[in-house]
């Protein structure tokens, strides 16, 4: 999530007619006890100190722009991390950095969800259907009677990551609304079967935190190339026509339609994720395929996801069960 976030609409994957940019929408599942924060904190690290370093030289732009008298076009912001959920708010943010879009960091995602379940039933629906479009990169409008205040974003790109509790799934995505317009079904969940107690967890490695500010340290010096068109190889087209082919299978057998959209869903996933990795795995990659390895990797980390929101799914039926 935080790669995909630096990269933003700078990687496109074409497949078949369909056009993916990486928006990928995380959610670590689990207890205050699960250690959700420190974890979420130390992945979301390099890209708050990039934004903190765009926000201090606005910060500059802008006395020098007061300092000439406020000369010209007064200096645009650009909120890469929008910490404003509202839906104003955050349309404006995703228009001011160029259509590039944003990343949503939130330690705890059910004040968001509460956010949208506090709107009468039209504004809900509509919140729904628009954060919809953004994950799709569908076309987003906002019409207000003040004409300087409407807006059109035509390829909207939003990261959404954080941490919710399990405790909270069924309250924060159990209403018909946001199952049966396939909003829940867009976010990937990390949600593990088993967690070590906070006294007997590892902590990460020198070595691990090398490499990932390197990995970090490349995408940010990257930021001003033209976008990288991918494709898939043979083999990762072979790999990715089997997994389809599998999930059309779960499709025709699912009980329900939140099931049918459930498993639809990661054939999105899985190639936005595959672009991920390409780029990573490649490093100095200008345009290219995403390979065998790439895509064999992205399925295995599918698989997994899958088995969490079947589980995220049991929850919001059954609130009452414990995992």
């Amino acid at each position: 999530g935080t790669v995909a976030s630096i990269l933003r609409k700078r990687v496109r994957l074409t497949y078949n007619e369909y056009q993916n940019y990486p928006c990928l929408w995380p959610i670590f599942i689990g207890n205050s006890s699960r250690g959700k924060s420190p974890v979420l904190s130390w992945y979301w690290k390099p890209l708050q100190d990039w934004s903190s370093v765009v926000n201090s030289e606005y910060d500059k732009a802008v006395a020098e722009w007061k300092k000439q008298g406020q000369q010209g076009t007064r200096p645009t912001p650009k909120d890469f991390v929008i910490k404003d959920m509202t839906p104003e708010a955050r349309n404006y943010a995703m228009k001011r950095n160029g259509e590039q879009g944003g990343a949503v960091l939130v330690d705890e995602l059910g004040s968001f969800f509460g956010c949208i379940a506090r709107y009468t039933s039209g504004t809900a629906a509509k919140e729904i259907s628009d954060l919809n479009s953004v994950f799709d990169s569908s076309p987003i409008k906002v019409d207000r009677a003040d004409v300087e205040k409407r807006l059109t974003i035509n390829e909207p790109f939003l990261t959404i990551m954080g941490g919710l509790q399990d405790d909270r799934l069924a309250k924060c995505f159990g209403n018909e609304m946001m199952m049966d317009s396939g909003f829940v079904q867009r976010f990937m969940f990390v949600f593990p079967d088993e967690s070590p107690r906070s006294r007997n967890k590892a902590k990460i490695s020198n070595e691990s935190a090398t490499e990932w500010k390197s990995i970090i340290d490349n995408l940010l010096n990257t930021m001003d190339l033209p976008m990288i068109e991918l494709g898939l190889d043979d083999q990762a087209t072979a790999l990715f026509n089997d997994y389809s082919d599998r999930l059309a299978d779960k499709e025709e057998s699912a009980e329900n339609s939140y099931l049918v959209s459930l498993y639809s869903k990661h054939r999105y996933f899985v190639l936005r994720w595959a672009a991920v990795v390409a780029y990573v795995n490649a490093r100095d990659m200008t345009g290219g395929k995403v390979t065998g390895d790439d895509m064999r990797y992205s399925i295995e980390c599918m698989e997994y996801f899958e088995h969490c929101a079947l589980k995220v799914y049991d929850l919001i039926r059954r609130p009452e069960k414990k995992m």
